[in-house]
Formats: C-alpha cells, structure tokens, sequence
C-alpha cells in the first residue's frame, strides 16, 4: 500500500484544477427509481452513456450524484418495493493504470483502502443508501464504507461499517447539470454555478478602491446627465425636508461596491450584428455556453477550502447536444474532454457518438425487464473472453463498422434492430418495406449497406453482441448463396430476387 521514495515524491506534485488523485471506477446501482441491479463501469476522462429513451441513462447519472452529495427525495424509491436504494461507488487511483493510490490519499483513508487483487491492486469503496425519512415524505443518506472480500471477489458491507468524513467525501464534487441549462437563467438565479463563481471576483486588494471610487464617480454622472433620475432623486430629497425622518435619500445608477456587481453582470455575443444580452439568443447558445462555465467553475471554486488532497471534478451531463445544431454536435466531444475531472453525460446524439472514441461509450438497455450495460471498450482478438458485461468486438471490426458502413455510425449504435441490404436496390426499397410492415415501430430498425458483404460480419457481430436482432438481406444467385455461407450462424438470411 506505499510505494518507492520516488513513486511518492512524483505523485506529490501539483495538480490541474479539478483533477484530483483518484477517479471514479465504477459504481452498481440497485433498487433506485426502478434499476433493480445495474452496473457501470466509467472511462478516466469521458463517459458517454447511450441508449433509447426510459433505458435508465438519466437514472445512472442521478445514483452517481446521490454518491457524492446531492440530496435525497421520495422519487428516489422504486413504487410498489419496500427496498432501499444502494449506489456501491469505487475509487481508483487517478492514471488508469496505477496500482497505488497516492501517499496523500492512503493517510487520508487509512485502512479503508483495500488490496482487491493478488497483484496489489489498490481500491476504496462505499455505500450510498438512501433511507425513508420519518415522516416518510422524503429520504435521507447513509454512506458506509465496503471492504473487499477475497473469497467471492466482491464488495461488502461488514457489520459496524464506518462512514466517510467531511474531508473523505470531499476528495470528489459531482455536479449535476441537467437539460434544462441555461445561462441567461443561471445569471438571475442566487445559488447556480454561475452566481457561485462571481460570488468572488477576486480583485487584487490594491485595486478595489480605486475601481469603486471610479464606479462612484460614473454612477453619479449618469444622474447628474439623466433628466428621470435626477427628477426621482428631487422628489425624494423633498419627501425628507417634509417626513424628516426616512433618511438622506440618494439614487445610485451602479454599485458602490464590487460586490453588488455580481448581480448585474450580463455577458453577451456577437453574431455578426452587435452583441446581443445572452437572454436574447436561442436555447442553444445559452445552453453551450452554460457548459463552458463548467471549467471555470472547477477551476475557480474546487479545492479553495485548502484540503491537503486536489479535489476531484465530476460532472454527470444530462443530453449535452440539447438545442445544438447537428454541426455544433460534431464539435461538442472536443469541448467535454476540455472540462476537467471526469465526465459522464447521457446522449442521443448520433453525431456526438461519431466524434468520440468508442472506449467512451457504454450502451444502455433493457433485457428481460433489467436496466445492463454494455461497455463498447474494443477487444483485441487474441485478448480471451471478454467479461459479462463487454461486447467481443476488436479494434479492427469497430473501424470497420465506422468506415465501411454506408450509414451514420451512431445510428447503429442507437438502433434496436438491423437490416443489412448490400447494394442501392436493398438500401431504397427495404425502409418502404419495414414502413409497412411495422408502422411507427420502423423507427428504431437501421437499415445499413456495408459496402460488400465482407464488410457485413462487422455490424452482425455488434447485433449479436448487443442482443438487437439483425436480418441479412442477398441476392439469391450463386454469389449471394456463397456469401450466406460465410455469414455467422446467429444472422438471420432472407435471400430475395
């Protein structure tokens, strides 16, 4: 649990704002607003988690928050169980692939880091149990440290367990940003990141008097020139000479004090035409300019209590493509990787899922009435059985599926069924086909062309991994009849003409 002299002395050093010493592994959710037992297991950077709609995408980002400090509500419980919800969190050191957690981070938690492997894997674990209140209209957290079991390689809760204190629960701050973000709204709104960041403006000691004189000045030029003002501030002065007793009266156009600007602070953009207030432009602009606040906020706010361990940033994203035009979609993974700490987000956005690396993404689905995920992180071939809960596709099929296929990446990834026609005849005819058979429910069925059938194992190997039926439409001459046979057993073949 401690390394070499000079494994300490480099982990010691200073860290980028909102990057702390640890990183959030993985989390398993149960019996939370209906997640019976749901598992996943999150990327150091960015998480991107994808599925169709009520697939428990939103309800995974909200166990996470519940982990880290967000407080707890009777939406929270499953209706019709008695069962309390439990989040399971895991902490890993930092880089990937550490072993040892920082010397910082071991005195700070003490025996409450776990060795989880023979090979000295080092690992911290608690429970978030969200508990009725008394009264029963709302709930209440209870966080209890886990300790490993090596018999059944699992985490569990002993009896007595220990709760994290103030300073082990703070070494990560989740923040919670959901679709409706908006950063005209955040300006106006006491308590919202934004307001929390220009709480201080940070002003340089020697430099505050002389911009609040100058503020003074400014302020009362404006109603010296202000023919309204000026009338407002004589009547005022003429209701004291006549009560006497309300106080000198004054009107001031603008704040005294640096302070009181934080309440008048607008910021604008220019499209071309002038700036505009922020309020002015659509929901898009406002929405990904809330999003860019995110950095400012960590880098400004986290970690300024002076803890000895550099706080960890985690922002749990809800559709950070809301209100974005399919182009700004294309740009939009730069820009989460640029937030420091981790991220997790939850997206529709065929566009968004293109543009990132396929390690990110964790497919969300409902199989036999349970929320699974699936991680998309690529196998080597020769890499053995994957785990559970991760797809056998290698490094070569995934870039296969991404190059080859004549249809947007993320439109397979969000399908719930595949129809394969190679050639324009198939790729025409056969979305009339399902139009008709199915109705509204051809929604959901991504008919590709793969550019010959060669590349078609591919995206037949992804249905199969991700449990989505797929059907294979060929020609039934004699090269269609040979390129059935090279398929996999588990593709459904219709061969037609």
């Amino acid at each position: 649990m401690s390394g070499d002299a000079s494994t300490v002395h480099d982990t010691e050093a200073p860290v980028a704002p909102g990057t702390g010493l640890v990183r959030v592994e993985s989390a398993r959710i149960a019996n939370l607003r209906g997640l019976t037992d749901c598992t996943v297991a999150l990327e150091p950077g960015l998480t991107l988690l994808i599925g169709r709609n009520s697939s428990g995408k939103s309800r995974i980002l909200r166990a996470l928050a519940l982990s880290f400090g967000t407080t707890a509500s009777a939406d929270d419980f499953t209706v019709g169980s008695e069962a309390e919800p439990t989040v399971d969190v895991v902490l890993a050191p930092a880089s990937k692939g550490a072993q040892e957690f920082d010397s910082r981070v071991s005195s700070i938690f003490g025996q409450h880091v776990q060795l989880t492997s023979a090979d000295g894997a080092e690992r911290i674990a608690w429970r978030t149990t969200v508990r009725r209140s008394a009264e029963g209209w709302g709930g209440r957290i209870d966080t209890r440290f886990l300790r490993w079991d090596v018999p059944t390689t699992s985490w569990r809760l002993p009896e007595h367990a220990a709760a994290p204190d103030r300073i082990q629960r703070n070494i990560v701050v989740a923040d919670l940003v959901e679709t409706g973000r908006d950063l005209a709204a955040e300006l106006s709104r006491p308590g919202s990141a934004v307001r929390r960041v220009l709480s201080d403006l940070d002003v340089p000691q020697q430099q505050r008097q002389p911009l609040e004189d100058a503020l003074k000045d400014l302020g009362s030029r404006i109603v010296d020139q202000s023919n309204t003002l000026d009338a407002v501030r004589t009547r005022l002065q003429q209701l004291q000479q006549t009560v006497g007793s309300i106080g000198s009266p004054d009107v001031h156009a603008l704040p005294g004090r640096l302070e009181e600007l934080v309440r008048l602070v607008e910021i604008g953009l220019d499209t071309g035409n002038g700036g505009l207030p922020m309020r002015l432009h659509g929901s898009g602009a406002r929405s990904l300019s809330s999003l860019q606040i995110q950095s400012v906020l960590y880098d400004r706010r986290i970690g300024k209590d002076g803890g000895a361990v550099p706080t960890h940033a985690l922002t749990l994203l809800e559709e950070p493509e809301s209100h974005l035009h399919p182009q700004a979609c294309l740009e939009l993974g730069a820009l989460l990787l640029s937030i420091p700490g981790q991220m997790v987000a939850s997206t529709h956005s065929p566009h968004l899922v293109s543009t990132v690396a396929t390690s990110s993404l964790r497919l969300v689905r409902q199989v036999n009435g349970r929320t699974v995920v699936r991680d998309l992180n690529p196998v080597q071939a020769a890499a053995g059985t994957p785990t559970a809960l991760r797809l056998d596709v290698s490094v070569v099929e995934w870039e296969k599926i991404k190059r080859l296929v004549e249809r947007p990446f993320g439109e397979i990834l969000f399908a719930h069924g595949i129809v394969i026609g190679d050639g324009a005849s198939e790729r025409a005819f056969i979305p009339y086909l399902l139009s008709h058979a199915f109705g509204a429910g051809s929604a959901g069925i991504c008919v590709v062309d793969p550019n010959g059938m060669t590349n078609a194992k591919p995206p037949i190997k992804y249905a199969e991994a991700a449990d989505i039926p797929c059907i294979v439409f060929l020609d039934g001459d004699s090269q269609g009849r040979k390129d059935e046979k090279s398929l996999p057993d588990y593709a459904s073949v219709a061969c037609c003409k």
